[in-house]
């Protein structure tokens, strides 16, 4: 894995740390890892249906 730096407002860390002191993640690395595949998800199926590849490209 590769480390990124990720500037956070004080009030997201805070409840970043209440989930992960309630047990719903293990670690903050795991909160945000989760929150970037929920983003890319929704984000990748929008821009499928919208911007659809053509069978050629898909082919190579």
């Amino acid at each position: 894995m590769i480390t990124i730096t990720v500037k956070v407002p004080r009030e997201m860390l805070a409840k970043m740390d209440m989930l992960v002191a309630r047990g719903v993640y293990p670690n903050r690395s795991e909160l945000i890892r989760e929150g970037i595949r929920l983003i890319l998800n929704r984000h990748l199926e929008l821009a499928e249906r919208k911007y659809p590849i053509k069978e050629s490209l898909r082919e190579g």
